[in-house]
């Protein structure tokens, strides 16, 4: 009896190698497709979302603190703080293309260049709301955008 539960064991002990053989073979012999289109990111619109997870768990929410949760990630996805200020004002002059936004902007009283910074903090889904003519969803808190997000050189200094 003893010599036929060694028998079982040894069969059942090749069946299970020659399967996962196959298996193995079968596995490498296909080559896996991914469906998953890749989504990049620009690095600004990166450096901006961790920007503002980190300003919505701050306390004092104000523009003094909007910058430095972006100084403080910018070294992150940049190399040096002038190119991140560089793709800031590109991003803004987008907006500021935009007559409709200008226009918006000049009804509420407000200076269109620092609300263009603002938005753009906001996330590049906003910045293209705006864009299309959508203002009230993203341009609701206006009366907090009256400061310059960038405004002095030092800013553009290499971020350690």
């Amino acid at each position: 009896m003893l010599k036929t539960l060694k028998n079982e064991i040894a069969s059942n002990e090749a069946t299970v190698n020659s399967i996962s053989n196959t298996s193995n073979e079968a596995m490498a012999s296909k080559e896996v497709k991914s469906t998953k289109r890749a989504h990049k990111v620009e690095p600004i619109y990166r450096v901006m979302a961790k920007a503002r997870t980190q300003f919505m768990k701050q306390v004092h929410q104000d523009t003094e603190t909007k910058i430095l949760c972006i100084k403080n990630n910018i070294r992150y996805f940049y190399p040096d703080g002038a190119r991140f200020w560089a793709d800031l004002n590109k991003e803004v002059e987008d907006l500021m293309d935009s007559k409709r936004f200008n226009a918006y902007c000049e009804k509420c009283g407000r200076n269109a260049h620092d609300v263009a910074e603002h938005l753009v903090f906001e996330g590049k889904a906003a910045k293209n709301r705006v864009l299309k003519g959508e203002f009230t969803k993203d341009l609701k808190n206006i009366h907090l955008f009256d400061s310059p997000l960038y405004e002095a050189p030092d800013k553009a200094e290499k971020i350690a």
